[in-house]
C-alpha cells in the first residue's frame, strides 16, 4: 500500500516513529553481554535451554508466575491468532501498542529468577521479534519502491521466530 499524499505519507512517518519508540525500550537489557539480534538458534541455546537447565523452573513458582505474566503471554498469543486471519499494518500497530502497555505493567522486580529465565524472557524475545516485523513492514510501507511482496517474506520470518518464543514462554509456565 502506497500512500497517496503528503498527509497520508506524513501519517506514515508518525506510525513508523512510533513504533521505532516502542521497540527501543523493549530491547534493552540489564547485561552488556545480552545477546544482539543474532542467530536465533545460539539465542535460544544459551538462553533458554542452558540456562533454564541450571536453574530448573520449581512448581511453588508456576502460578505466581502465570498470574504475573499471563496477560503479556496472552496478548502475544491473540496477536498470533489474530495473524493467521491477516492484518492491515495499523492493525497490527496498534495492536503491539497494546501489548506494549501490558508489557510495561509486568512487575519485574517481584518475579522469581525460575519464572524470569522459563517464561519472562522467551516472552520478551517474542515481543521484540513482533516489534522488529512492525518495523521492516513501516519501513516498506515508507519507501516507495517496497511492496508485499518483498516484505512479506521478512514479516513471515519475524512471526514464525516469535511463535516459537512465545511458545517456550508458555511451555515456561509449566
Amino acid at each position: 500500500m502506497r500512500p497517496t499524499s503528503p498527509a497520508a505519507t506524513r501519517r506514515l512517518l508518525a506510525v513508523c516513529a512510533l513504533i521505532a519508540a516502542l521497540a527501543l525500550p523493549a530491547c534493552g537489557s540489564s547485561s552488556p553481554a545480552a545477546p544482539g539480534k543474532g542467530n536465533v538458534a545460539s539465542e535460544q541455546e544459551t538462553t533458554t535451554t542452558d540456562v533454564a537447565k541450571q536453574h530448573p523452573k520449581s512448581p511453588a513458582h508456576a502460578a505466581p508466575c502465570e498470574t504475573q505474566l499471563g496477560d503479556f503471554l496472552d496478548s502475544l498469543d491473540r496477536l498470533r491468532i489474530r495473524l493467521a486471519s491477516g492484518l492491515s499494518y495499523q492493525q497490527y500497530a496498534a495492536a503491539v501498542k497494546r501489548i506494549r502497555t501490558t508489557y510495561e505493567d509486568l512487575p519485574i522486580d517481584t518475579l522469581s529468577p525460575d519464572c524470569l529465565i522459563a517464561a519472562g524472557t522467551p516472552g520478551e524475545k517474542a515481543f521484540n521479534r513482533y516489534i522488529e516485523a512492525a518495523n521492516n513492514w513501516g519501513e516498506c510501507l515508507a519507501d516507495a519502491g517496497c511492496n508485499g511482496e518483498v516484505v512479506e517474506p521478512e514479516l513471515q520470518r519475524e512471526w514464525q521466530v516469535a511463535s516459537h518464543w512465545l511458545s517456550e514462554a508458555q511451555a515456561g509456565l509449566g
